[in-house]
C-alpha cells in the first residue's frame, strides 16, 4: 500500500501507532466529560494527555526524518 511505503511501515507497525493514537483520543474524550460534570474530578488529566499524544506524534515525525 502506497501510505504505508510512505511512512516506512509495515500494516501492523502502522496499526498499532493508529490504536495509541486512538487510545489517547478515548482518554482525552472520556476525562473531559467527567472534568466538565464534575470539575473537580480529573483536572489535568485531558491537557496532560494532549501534551503526551503531541510528543508521542512528533518524535515517531523526527524518527522518520531521520529514518529517511
Amino acid at each position: 500500500m502506497k501510505h504505508l511505503k510512505e511512512h516506512n511501515e509495515s500494516y501492523f507497525q502502522h496499526a498499532r501507532f493508529a490504536l495509541t493514537i486512538t487510545y489517547y483520543g478515548l482518554k482525552i474524550l472520556v476525562a473531559s466529560l467527567i472534568h466538565a460534570i464534575f470539575p473537580c474530578f480529573l483536572p489535568n488529566t485531558a491537557g496532560n494527555t494532549v501534551n503526551d499524544l503531541f510528543y508521542k506524534v512528533l518524535h515517531k515525525k523526527t524518527e522518520r526524518s531521520r529514518n529517511g
